[in-house]
């Protein structure tokens, strides 16, 4: 053990006062009374419910308008068929040269 745990060992401690112990007893005591209730903040609590509900509205009605076409007009559908002529409809019609069979070609040779 050192020597500052020895000397706090030895020491003398002085007795409480009275003083002391009365402040404790009186902080004691206020500390166990019942805190006074806060007064109620509801006229706060009337302002937000209102704002929250505008805000809602607004949002809604925003909503609704923003959704809606301006001018309604019957959708009417329409086919157009794009037919190629000539060359480009040949080159699209048929088959590709890759895909056909190769031409098949017979030589013959006559000796002299």
């Amino acid at each position: 053990m050192n020597y500052s745990d020895e000397h706090l060992r030895t020491a003398r401690l002085a007795a409480p006062s009275d003083d002391l112990d009365r402040r404790m007893q009186e902080t004691f005591a206020r500390a166990a009374q019942e805190l006074p209730e806060p007064p109620r903040a509801t006229a706060w609590r009337w302002i937000g419910f209102f704002a929250a509900a505008g805000i809602a509205a607004t949002l809604a009605l925003v909503a609704t308008r923003v959704a809606r076409p301006p001018f309604r007009r019957s959708a009417n559908q329409a086919t157009y068929s794009i037919e190629p002529h000539g060359p480009m409809r040949q080159l699209l019609l048929e088959t590709p040269a890759s895909s056909r069979p190769p031409p098949h070609f017979a030589v013959s040779v006559s000796t002299p």
